[in-house]
């Protein structure tokens, strides 16, 4: 089977919640359609074609590049704009002003269209199995895009910088390979493994479309301090190093508790790794409702459930991760917290249909839940 073929494939719509809002003129609020971008490139988009700070373009949640995404976006101190933007790729629509910029919190929930081609007719039986659960709810894992588009190192990245080891998160992000990514980047990561260090020369084979490795190896050589290299980096970016590294130890404890404690097992790959999950319907009963914390320098281990709690100090203690290394005095930016995560995710409004060989679905996941996982779990 084929998903994301093209971005018609995978359709995203944020619905957020304005009501809360203040109107004024503080914010400009305009309702995004972007195609084959990520959100991070769509806002440079915006920013560079209305010739203002990207910094004063707010957004609630990042879609991913491979998809038709309609998301909102609120604009700081922006006067005398247009109504409607086409910029390509990007287009946007104004829907108001009010005086709070968007947060995360503001999203409600995501609606989704996939199709899914090319689907064998073994994948299609297991479809037309996995419906009367999945169709409802499944494991609340982290998928791919948490890790990274391409490569999934950015949880890699995370551990480094939480044990402090500049030098090592630089070297990962810098030079790390991946069969995924474009030729010329991965000679140009080979070329610099082999010659660590020789960072002016390494500009040369470097592509321009890898801005963040660029302004790196430009700092590092003016100053070759790693730590201080990681300034370049967006501060958004850099936590979501750390999230990336706490979402891959959320979810191992829930693959080895499920592993442990569930039958019926059965495997999806995330980021490289396979993760459990269980098909029996009794055990998921059984830990509809929990939430599992995620990991942060405030998490009181003692404090869960008794068996969740052997399984994440055994994934601390396999990882050599302590928990007030999350904590950072310097940038307290950089902290993590703990949160709770529910363990199962609920799915609503849940459509389909089959043509062929294609399957459309259609619904909607509260904010935070991934709509692959979810196809993950149909097709498992």
């Amino acid at each position: 089977m084929k998903i994301k073929e093209r971005p018609e494939d995978f359709v995203v719509r944020e619905i957020i919640d304005l009501n809360s809002k203040t109107p004024g003129t503080g914010y400009a609020y305009f309702l995004m359609k972007k195609k084959n971008l990520s959100t991070i490139r769509a806002i440079r988009l915006v920013a560079r074609n209305l010739r203002i700070s990207k910094k004063r373009i707010f957004f609630a949640g990042e879609k991913d590049k491979k998809t038709v995404s309609e998301q909102y976006i609120a604009i700081k101190g922006l006067e005398d704009f247009k109504y409607e933007y086409n910029f390509g790729n990007v287009k946007l629509k104004y829907i108001g002003s009010f005086e709070e910029p968007l947060r995360i919190s503001d999203i409600v929930e995501n609606e989704f269209e996939i199709t899914i081609r090319d689907v064998k007719n073994e994948e299609m039986e297991k479809f037309e199995e996995n419906l009367d659960i999945f169709s409802k709810y499944f494991y609340n894992y982290f998928d791919d895009q948490r890790f990274g588009n391409i490569r999934y190192i950015n949880h890699l990245i995370g551990r480094e910088i939480i044990n402090r080891n500049w030098e090592n998160a630089i070297r990962i992000l810098l030079t790390y390979q991946s069969e995924n990514e474009n030729l010329t980047a991965r000679n140009a990561r080979k070329w610099l493994s082999e010659n660590w260090g020789k960072f002016e020369e390494a500009i040369k084979y470097f592509p321009k479309w890898l801005d963040i490795e660029l302004g790196i190896l430009n700092y590092l050589i003016r100053d070759r301090n790693y730590y201080r290299a990681f300034k370049v980096i967006h501060k958004r970016l850099l936590k979501l190093f750390l999230h990336s590294y706490q979402s891959y130890i959320w979810n191992k404890v829930l693959s080895n508790y499920i592993k442990e404690f569930g039958d019926n097992l059965y495997k999806i790959k995330v980021a490289m790794e396979d993760l459990y999950i269980s098909k029996n319907k009794d055990f998921i009963d059984r830990i509809r409702g929990k939430v599992l914390p995620a990991v942060g320098h405030d998490l009181n281990i003692e404090k869960i459930e008794d068996d969740f709690k052997r399984v994440y100090k055994e994934i601390l203690m396999e990882e050599k991760i302590r928990l007030d290394r999350l904590y950072f005095k310097d940038k307290p930016s950089l902290t993590l917290n703990s949160i709770n995560r529910p363990i199962i995710a609920e799915v609503s409004n849940f459509k389909y249909e089959i043509k062929d060989s294609t399957i459309r679905i259609y619904f909607k996941l509260k904010k935070g839940s991934y709509a692959t996982i979810l196809v993950k779990h149909l097709f498992s």
